[in-house]
């Protein structure tokens, strides 16, 4: 048996459940590009997907694993992707001609009344956009100028731009161009 094929069926035997493949969701009805994820296939069991716009992957926290949904607790962060095109991409037309009530360390909170939403740039320079509900943050950005990201977690994780800065990383994980 020569060397090369040797090495193949040790690099097969020893990496044959870790190696990713492209996981592809197929082309939406609504004419959306398909989603291709840097995802293994059982990672890719786990994403939902159901034809239409939005696909949604729920993740831990911090190690990035991806599981099946369940009830929000401090390791759940929850992300819902979508294609936009160029005429939607207004992340801050909610807040558009407000004032913030207060700036703290880059992050700029409005008041709406019975909740708020807070405002910073992530590290890649895209506004995020925070909003407390009772037991959960809900966050939109952009990634790659071309997908909107809401993503979703417990109170407990407060550091808004420490989940922004995982989810970031976890985007440029798993997302094909």
């Amino acid at each position: 048996m020569s060397l090369k094929i040797l090495a193949v069926i040790v690099g097969l035997v020893f990496y044959s459940g870790v190696s990713l493949a492209e996981c592809i969701l197929p082309e939406n009805p609504y004419g959306e590009r398909p989603f291709k994820l840097n995802l293994s296939e059982s990672e890719c069991a786990l994403v939902r997907y159901t034809g239409g716009h939005i696909v949604t992957i729920s993740v831990n926290y911090p190690d990035m694993k991806i599981v099946s949904p369940r009830i929000f607790d401090r390791a759940l962060i929850t992300f819902r992707l979508l294609y936009v095109p160029g005429v939607l991409r207004n992340q801050g037309g909610s807040i558009a001609g407000k004032k913030p009530i207060s700036v703290i360390g880059g992050v700029e909170l409005y008041d709406f009344g019975s909740s708020f939403i807070r405002r910073f740039l992530g590290a890649d320079g895209s506004p995020v956009l925070v909003v407390d509900g009772p037991y959960t943050y809900i966050a939109t950005r952009l990634f790659n100028n071309d997908i909107q990201v809401l993503y979703q977690y417990s109170l407990v994780n407060g550091d808004l731009m420490v989940i922004d800065d995982f989810a970031l990383d976890f985007l440029k994980k798993i997302i094909r161009k």
